[in-house]
């Protein structure tokens, strides 16, 4: 596996059929992005910004999201915003029992 740097540059990437495991993606803009059966197994994206991105048929087993801007984020058609007040009441109501 080799590795390309791309630093401080401007470049539409469209990605297709292509193992891009172990990238990192730092401060990273990717809206209107194209990555078709692309792997990012063990990828990290960092101050990335996904804007109206969609991602269809993919999985995501073992994907965490910490700290981000969920807002206007859909999961099947629910706004992440609300699941997750939803979730934050019931383990606020569950610690309170």
């Amino acid at each position: 596996m080799s590795t390309i740097p791309l630093e401080n540059c401007n470049h539409s990437i469209k990605a297709e059929d292509a193992d891009l495991s172990n990238s990192v993606f730092s401060q990273t803009l990717l809206v209107e992005s194209d990555f078709s059966e692309v792997s990012f197994a063990n990828a990290q994206f960092v101050q990335s910004d996904f804007s109206k991105a969609k991602i269809m048929f993919s999985r995501f087993a073992g994907v965490q999201l910490k700290n981000c801007d969920y807002d206007g984020m859909t999961i099947e058609d629910v706004p992440v915003v609300e699941l997750l007040r939803v979730y934050r009441e019931s383990r606020a109501a569950a610690s309170e029992s």
